[in-house]
């Protein structure tokens, strides 16, 4: 239990420290939906996020990484592991608008931090408490695009619109230059 919430809170905290700049800068326009379907969909937001965060820390990072880093060693597997996000997300098309560097650098950055997460306390845990509350904080909670979705947010809805480095455009602020 304390792992995952300490990495709760940090996945909380960088959240808060991506969205601030934005808040800030006046660029969110939020709309609030109070009925009590948004509620239900709210929690099944969270739950949705949970499971699919738990299903990508264990398939990564309790089986993958582990066996690379039997494979290699630590400092050679979490290299390996960066390599191959930095391709993929490469890769991958994002939404029009997007800042391509920055998207990419953000997902470097997180896996490295999700690699030394499993490396500090060898489970799982410190690191899918990171990632979920990263999740929720940016999509459930403000209702802010993650990975370019828009799928998790119910009760609040954001719009950001201001410049592509300062929001990270539709694809959100995992593409934004503050998250960095």
């Amino acid at each position: 239990r304390a792992e995952w919430a300490t990495g709760a809170a940090i996945g909380w905290g960088l959240g808060v420290a991506a969205v601030l700049p934005m808040a800030l800068a006046r660029t969110l326009n939020t709309q609030l939906w109070m009925a009590p379907r948004a509620f239900l969909l709210f929690g099944l937001s969270l739950l949705t996020l949970a499971l699919l965060t738990l299903a990508h820390t264990l398939a990564i990072y309790g089986y993958g990484f582990q066996r690379l880093i039997d494979a290699t060693g630590p400092a050679r597997a979490t290299l390996v592991l960066v390599a191959v996000v930095t391709v993929v997300h490469a890769v991958v098309p994002a939404p029009y608008g997007t800042p391509e560097g920055t998207r990419v650098l953000v997902d470097i950055l997180m896996t490295l931090l999700l690699c030394l997460c499993w490396l500090r306390t060898h489970a799982v845990w410190l690191a899918w408490g990171l990632h979920f509350a990263w999740g929720a904080a940016i999509a459930v909670l403000f209702g802010l695009p993650i990975v370019g979705q828009v799928s998790f947010g119910s009760v609040v809805d954001t719009r950001a619109a201001g410049s592509a480095w300062l929001t990270g455009g539709d694809y959100g602020p995992a593409a934004a230059l503050f998250t960095i």
